[in-house]
Order: structure tokens, then sequence, then C-alpha cells
């Protein structure tokens, strides 16, 4: 008896999962078809030096490269380097990018990617793409009632804490120009790459 329950159990957490995102995709397909991808969003997080507890942002994503706008914050991750300017100080820093990271960033949006990712019925993702695959990162979404939306995303790895809402999927073009642009001429830059 236990061992039908466990296979129910595993059927329905499939379906569940394909369910959710199907209809997200449906609902988002334009966005995600685009080549670059707008996300406009409210954060709070924890234990991240530097940033506020709570901020609005946006992030762009390309091909190969995305960047994140923030309150006193830019980062352009691109190829194996990151490059974070802070508005206060008008400083650039140039380090090494964590690769793992940039693929799960650069690949969840991509519809081939969705259609492999698994969830449990409380939103926690329980399997994704080895592409996409961080160890220790536990990765929760809130859906929209109708599935149509992500709500929030709730992100825990190692000591960092990182709850997006709010988020804005959107299919218009937020620059003018280069979307990945990061020319700050005045700026005192330090490049910290081994």
């Amino acid at each position: 008896m236990l061992k039908y329950l466990f296979i129910i159990f595993i059927c329905f957490n499939i379906s569940y999962s394909k369910s959710i995102f199907s209809k997200f995709i449906f609902e988002n397909q334009v966005f995600l078809e685009s080549p670059v991808q707008y996300i406009s969003f409210d954060y709070s997080t924890k234990n991240i030096d530097g940033l506020s507890e709570t901020g609005y942002g946006k992030i762009v994503i390309g091909q190969d490269r995305y960047k994140i706008i923030l309150k006193k914050y830019i980062f352009l991750f691109e190829q194996s380097n990151m490059k974070r300017y802070n508005k206060t100080t008008n400083q650039i820093f140039i380090e090494d990018n964590n690769p793992k990271l940039d693929s799960l960033i650069l690949n969840f949006f991509n519809i081939n990617h969705l259609d492999m990712v698994q969830l449990e019925s409380n939103g926690q993702i329980t399997s994704i793409p080895s592409i996409l695959n961080i160890e220790d990162l536990i990765l929760d979404l809130d859906f929209s009632s109708d599935s149509s939306s992500i709500k929030n995303i709730n992100i825990n790895y190692n000591q960092i804490s990182l709850s997006v809402f709010n988020l804005d999927f959107s299919n218009k073009k937020l620059y003018s120009n280069d979307p990945f642009s990061f020319q700050f001429p005045d700026a005192f830059i330090f490049d910290l790459r081994d």
C-alpha cells in the first residue's frame, strides 16, 4: 500500500510541476522567446554585504550575459567576469565570477530548461537540469493562483537569503540603446581578478 502511495505522490509532483510551468510558459511566451529578457522586481535579503535589506531592481538577461541594476549598484556578468559599479563611491570592481551561477541565471527562463524543472506541491524545486544545478542552493517558487506568473522566488544559498517578489516579466525594452552598456568614464577601476 505504501508503495502505491509513493508512486501516486511522485506522479502528482511531476504532473503538478509540468502543469504550473506549462501555464507560465503559455502566458509568458513572448517574454521567454525574446532575445533580451527584462525583469523588474522588489527584493529583501539577509547576509549580503553592502546591499540594503530591501529594495527595487531590474535584471536584463541576454544570450551570454546579464545585468542587474539596484539602487546603489550595477552588476554586469559576461564571460567569466563580473563588473560591479558602486554609484555612491564611483568605483568599478572587476572580479572573477561563478560560472554555475551564471548558467542558472542565463538559462532558467529558457523554455527548454523550464520543461525539465520539477517542483513539489509547495513550490520548492526538487530537480533541475544539470546545467542549472548549484550545490546547497534551495529555490522556492510561489506562483499566482492561476499559475500564469511567478509571485515570489525565495533563494537560500549557504548563509545568504534572498526573496524576490512583485516580478514583472516585461516584453518591452527598458533601454533605448545597448541594454548591456557599462560606461562610467570617470570611475576608479579596481581589477581583482586572479
